[in-house]
């Protein structure tokens, strides 16, 4: 999966980018997700979010993989997903 530089984001920002760590909106809860954090990176398009590579809060550049700024529209999801098991 490939990644393409778009706007602000430069070559560098893309170099960081782990595809590993892009999660499908719609997969099954992964251990350390919960309303406000997801593991990796649920957005649709990674290379558009406004939180790419900003310390303490993107998955690409945090040692825990963990987002700390998900989309707004993670909540609804979140509560979607748990309600699937």
């Amino acid at each position: 999966m490939g990644f393409k530089a778009v706007g602000k984001i430069g070559s560098d920002d893309e170099s960081k980018m782990n595809s590993s760590l892009i999660i499908d909106k719609n997969s099954k809860l992964l251990p350390g997700e919960n309303i406000k954090q997801t593991y990796g990176c649920r957005h649709s398009n990674a290379n558009h979010c406004k939180n790419i590579n900003l310390d303490n809060l993107c998955a690409f550049v945090r040692e825990d993989n963990i987002c700390k700024k998900p989309l707004n529209g993670w909540k609804k999801q979140y509560e979607y997903l748990s309600n699937l098991t």
